[in-house]
């Protein structure tokens, strides 16, 4: 984990941190909490178990045999839900979804700690090489998994805790990355927690939008003279690119 220090990044420690690896209990009781009653919550209880236990092992060794334990309770607890009725099917989807966002922040984390290993260039490569996406998205989980390991922590751990999906984190970091370049690491983590209590009502599009504009929520006043000052610079050159131009049309008038 980066530590901020008047705004710059400490060393890194070698090797990966396990503790950004681990099953996250309180996000996992809350959908517990959730769909316990009435909504396949029985059903799904194997597959939450097996998906926890992969997910706090996932840095040891073994992990196809983890993913095969993963996608064998994940199978059996889809045909159980199938076979319950629809809200242990929506209860299933909710924990697919879930787990989704835990192996999202597993990857970003890998793909961070990867930046500083002695080969990082074949590591990148490969990725940015993969078929499985284009260079261009490569690049782009590369540059987010940088971003919210170094400036946006918040929004990583509530991604590696399942409490976000990778699309929100995605959209949360684009916005926040607008935010003036003057805010201290202390109003970007005000930020943070503030964009943080709109998950569970705004999808993706709404998050970015609300996060580009966090500087009027956490400091209205300084965010009203940006947009003086913005305004004053549109207009300067709205009048600088102003010209009247007259020219002779060969018949005795300009």
């Amino acid at each position: 984990m980066v530590e901020h220090d008047s705004g710059t990044a400490t060393p890194r420690p070698s090797g990966l941190d396990r503790g950004a690896f681990r099953f996250h209990r309180p996000s996992w009781k809350r959908y517990r909490t959730v769909t316990k009653v009435g909504a396949g919550g029985a059903v799904l209880d194997p597959f939450l178990s097996v998906v926890g236990d992969v997910v706090v092992r996932m840095n040891d060794a073994g992990v196809w045999e983890l993913e095969q334990q993963f996608m064998a309770a994940a199978w059996d607890s889809a045909r159980s839900a199938t076979a319950a009725g629809p809200e242990s099917v929506s209860g299933f989807l909710e924990a697919l979804a879930q787990t989704e966002a835990h192996l999202a922040g597993l990857r970003l984390a890998v793909l961070d700690q990867a930046r500083f290993m002695a080969e990082a260039a074949k590591v990148l490569d490969a990725v940015t090489s993969s078929t499985r996406q284009t260079p261009t998205q490569a690049k782009a989980s590369i540059r987010l998994a940088a971003d919210l390991s170094e400036r946006f922590r918040l929004i990583m751990d509530a991604l590696q805790a399942g409490l976000i999906s990778a699309a929100q984190a995605e959209a949360i970091t684009d916005g926040l990355r607008r935010l003036p370049a003057r805010l201290s690491p202390a109003e970007l983590e005000l930020c943070q927690r503030e964009i943080l209590t709109w998950v569970d009502e705004l999808g993706p599009s709404e998050l970015r939008t609300l996060a580009a504009r966090l500087t009027e929520v956490i400091d209205p006043d300084r965010a009203d003279a940006d947009d003086a000052k913005r305004l004053a610079r549109e207009d300067r050159a709205a009048h600088r690119n102003r010209f009247l131009r007259l020219s002779p049309d060969h018949h005795g008038s300009m």
